[in-house]
């Protein structure tokens, strides 16, 4: 959602409908984006940015502020795949959608096929879709890259974690057959592969962070999560201090709390973090906590009644990381 500004997302939320017709124009890429990577099928990401740009026509004007405008569409997206991932499961069983997009090889024996499309369905869905595009349907890596929208570089690295995890999925087999010239490559069972990656594209990190969140999910039985966000606007509307959060599992992290430098000693974050705080109650928290350094007014949240419960000297050098707590029971009155 790079390109949707925070000016355009406010003229939306107040019901300007150019401002709205273009955000449904603006958005729908990262949308895609996203939608291909989270969603089964090509066809549920689709119908998953339909819902998602629909909600956005009909429910923007409730958006309590432009900063929650992102996480507020990719969970609609996300909500969305997870309904029609379970919706096909009921109906059509995965494995015989993989055995069907197997092209005929004598040359293997039918139970290597079938280790082959069990190990191919404990793939995750983005890694699963290269895999068949360029192994199973032989599209070349250019192709496979225009048809999902993504980069050479990000198509070679998800093929080359995609044909390791089919590897170990696999079993101890020694496959030394290939599907046609230059088909499915799984030559031998090798161990897991863990390594430093040097700037990892957003691929991998939304794959473990989605990970670690389904299984907070399944282990709490709550994937509620709710934004807080407060903002000071000068005379001309322009943002010059503001409070993020994050309100999940009854407590409220603050984690961004920002003045700009002509406006500080005013009072200004106090009023935005008890205002946070209120909103934070309203939402069901009972605590808050937050982080701060030394050079950054921890005094501040101090007089606000939060006490510090743990510290990292020398982060940076000469310079102290405290984690502050405080309970939000009386704010909710």
């Amino acid at each position: 959602m790079a390109k949707a500004e925070a000016q355009l997302i406010e003229a939306a939320r107040m019901g300007d409908p150019a401002a709205i017709s273009e955000l449904l124009v603006v958005c729908q890429p990262d949308l895609k984006r996203f939608a291909r990577r989270t969603c089964l099928t090509t066809e549920d990401a689709e119908d998953a940015v339909q819902i998602a740009l629909w909600q956005l026509y009909r429910k923007v004007g409730l958006l309590r502020c432009a900063a929650t405008f992102a996480t507020w569409m990719f969970r609609i997206v996300e909500r969305e795949c997870y309904r029609l991932y379970r919706t096909a499961r009921g109906t059509e069983p995965l494995d015989e959608v993989l055995e069907h997009d197997l092209p005929a090889a004598p040359q293997l024996p039918i139970d290597l096929r079938l280790d082959l499309a069990r190990a191919m369905e404990r793939l995750t869905p983005p890694y699963r879709e290269v895999l068949i595009l360029r192994d199973v349907h032989e599209l070349t890596a250019p192709e496979v890259a225009a048809q999902l929208g993504l980069s050479l570089e990000a198509v070679k690295s998800r093929l080359h974690r995609a044909r390791a995890s089919a590897r170990t999925f696999a079993g101890q087999r020694l496959l030394a057959e290939r599907w046609h010239s230059g088909g499915l490559k799984i030559m031998g069972m090798n161990p897991i592969s863990i390594a430093i990656e040097g700037g990892p594209d957003q691929e991998t990190i939304s794959t473990i962070q989605k990970g670690l969140f389904d299984a907070n999910v399944k282990a709490t039985g709550d994937g509620h999560f709710d934004a807080v966000c407060v903002t000071a606007r000068d005379e001309k509307s322009t943002v010059i201090g503001g409070v993020l959060g994050e309100a999940y599992w009854g407590w409220v992290n603050f984690t961004t709390v920002w003045v700009h430098p002509l406006h500080r000693r005013k009072g200004i974050a106090s009023k935005m973090l008890g205002q946070a705080e209120a909103e934070a109650a309203r939402l069901g928290c009972t605590q808050a906590y937050l982080d701060t350094f030394s050079f950054q007014s921890p005094e501040l949240y101090l007089r606000a009644g939060y006490e510090v419960f743990g510290q990292l000297d020398h982060f940076p050098a000469g310079v102290t990381r405290l984690f502050m707590r405080k309970t939000l029971t009386a704010c909710a009155s």
